[in-house]
């Protein structure tokens, strides 16, 4: 019954609560970390809470979208760690599908990290925050570990970190602490459709695409709108053998997307596989064209002209 504007209290009360039906004490940094308040500003945290909404589609349009609100998040409230925080994990993200440079994105995503954390030093989506730029900026695997097993313990009910940290492991082979954390971040988030997303793909690459199948169905129909959720399910129909279902679903992630580089370099190795090979060089010929407009990411072309002319003839786009 309390005011709005105690709500960071309430949750507070709860977590302390909870810890005391389940007769568990906290430490003096779990105490501290509960009782304190991410921002004083509740158009602040409507904004955030908003971003992470938009993010979870994981295409450009939503991306740019809650980078937008995270922003705002940060200008109502420059202290606001959490968002800081969040805004790393945007920039990252947005490396990936959104077509940004890794020129680009990554000085941004460490300075907006490194702000998070001189902001709370003890909050851990500053650290998860900091993991990434270990991972994917500096190549510093051990010390991406350790940052997240920080976040994890200063944060662990925060579960779009897992997201990421599922997709760091199983890039590395370590499919089953991969699975482990993605289905750890499910129970805390079990309507996030990118965690849904993540488990199919790490049971995918992990050599079972009809459980892959099976989980990606199951989310298509929940979340009938969200692209990655179709074009995973096509890649599991991939590599259990049956090219024209994925060609299906890559058509259907393509129709919603709008044309994304990556989801048409892969409708484009799927028709290649089909003998429909004119069709898979058209799929070449526009991303190349696009490419001489804007920023697209190498690899995609890399994996489409493999399937087409081989690696020979690919190559030079991994320079």
């Amino acid at each position: 019954d309390r005011d709005l504007q105690d709500i960071f209290h309430v949750q507070s009360d709860v977590a302390e609560k909870i810890a005391q039906v389940l007769q568990t004490e906290f430490s003096e940094t779990e105490q501290e970390r509960v009782r304190r308040i991410p921002t004083g500003n509740l158009k602040a945290y409507d904004s955030y809470v908003r971003a992470h909404k938009a993010a979870e589609s994981l295409m450009p349009e939503d991306l740019a979208d809650a980078v937008e609100l995270v922003q705002e998040a940060i200008r109502l409230d420059p202290e606001y760690a959490q968002a800081h925080a969040f805004l790393a994990e945007l920039h990252c993200i947005s490396g990936f599908y959104a077509n940004v440079r890794p020129s680009h994105f990554c000085p941004k995503m460490a300075a907006a990290a490194a702000r998070a954390l001189e902001l709370d030093p003890l909050a851990g989506e500053a650290h998860a925050a900091l993991a990434l730029t270990r991972y994917y900026y500096e190549w510093d695997w051990d010390g991406a570990e350790a940052e997240w097993a920080r976040a994890v313990e200063l944060s662990p009910d925060y579960s779009f970190m897992y997201i990421q940290r599922a997709s760091a492991l199983y890039s590395r082979g370590r499919f089953e602490e991969a699975e482990a954390a993605a289905r750890r971040g499910l129970v805390l988030d079990p309507l996030s459709p990118a965690l849904h997303q993540v488990l199919g793909e790490i049971l995918a690459m992990s050599g079972r695409p009809r459980e892959a199948i099976h989980w990606l169905e199951g989310a298509v129909t929940r979340w009938p709108k969200y692209p990655l959720l179709h074009l995973w399910l096509g890649i599991a129909c991939a590599y259990a053998g049956d090219p024209e279902a994925a060609l299906r679903h890559a058509e259907t992630a393509q129709a919603l997307s709008g044309k994304t580089p990556f989801i048409e370099a892969f409708r484009g190795m799927l028709l290649t596989r089909i003998d429909r090979v004119a069709e898979a060089r058209e799929v070449l010929e526009d991303i190349k064209a696009r490419a001489r407009r804007e920023y697209v990411d190498p690899f995609h072309l890399f994996s489409l002209t493999v399937s087409l002319d081989g690696f020979d003839a690919a190559a030079p786009y991994l320079d």
